[in-house]
């Protein structure tokens, strides 16, 4: 008869060590090459606010990163495309609304406990990311435009908006 033996705890430490690097490199960033990184930490507002953005606030093309608290309503007045939006570790709730959105090709990463919300218009141009890893994703406004959904991580994503994009989920 043959003994089943357990992994060492060594043998374990370094399987868990190399998920978490796979991890690391399979989730998204909201930063592409050329782009900038926008940061918002102020709770609710309006984005052509620059002081909610420390100083400047974002051009169509940068990358939009939500810490701090959160804020029931952040309002997109102004920007048509972005690269990607990421909710930081530790950042409060958010929703988002206004303005329709084109994101590129980095997404929707939640890295946040908190479930965030996006009520504003999202138009698809290939295959999107939404990375709801550590908390979940509400999309509520409608997705529009000609790719698909992957949705990646282990909270839930919700669609409820009324949603006419031509590819898959």
């Amino acid at each position: 008869m043959k003994q089943s033996r357990r992994p060492s705890s060594s043998a374990l430490l370094g399987w868990l060590v190399g998920v978490f690097a796979l991890i690391s490199v399979c989730v998204p960033r909201v930063a592409s090459a050329g782009s900038s990184v926008s940061i918002w930490n102020a709770g609710s507002g309006n984005w052509t606010d620059s002081a909610k953005w420390g100083g400047a606030p974002p051009i169509s093309g940068d990358a939009l990163e939500f810490t701090g608290r959160g804020g029931f309503s952040t309002n997109n007045n102004a920007l048509t495309s972005i690269t990607g939006i990421e909710f930081a570790s530790g950042a409060g709730a958010y929703t988002l609304n206004g303005t329709a959105l084109t994101i590129g090709p980095n997404g929707v990463l939640n890295l946040s406990s908190a479930t965030q919300s996006i009520a504003l218009a999202i138009t698809l141009n290939g295959t999107q990311t939404l990375a709801a890893t550590s908390g979940n994703l509400a999309v509520s406004g409608p997705i529009t435009g000609t790719g698909g959904l992957l949705k990646i991580g282990n909270s839930t994503l919700v669609l409820t908006g009324n949603n006419s994009y031509t590819g898959g989920t």
